[in-house]
């Protein structure tokens, strides 16, 4: 771990040069692919949930409005009955 390199550098038993390009530099290089990666994933999950939500929200609307739009279809046929039921 790093713990053990930053040993063996203070006690002069690793050189700066070998501990930037055999640990420090890949350990970076690393880090910072991995946690773009995992960055983006965790971005693209959320975006992807909200999308999924905003699409529901407008196919429940749509619903609810085709829904309203029947009632009252079926509200006039039901009053145009009753009209010519008391002619």
């Amino acid at each position: 771990g790093s713990a053990e390199v930053s040993y063996l550098v203070f006690a002069g038993e690793l050189g700066w040069k070998d501990f930037w390009f055999a640990f420090a530099g890949p350990t970076l290089a690393g880090n910072i692919i991995g946690g773009s990666f995992i960055f983006a994933l965790i971005s693209h999950a959320q975006i992807r949930s909200e999308k999924d939500t905003t699409e529901k929200m407008e196919r429940d609307r749509k619903n609810k409005e085709e829904k309203l739009r029947l009632e009252k279809a079926q509200k006039l046929k039901e009053a145009d009955f009753t009209a010519k039921r008391e002619i």
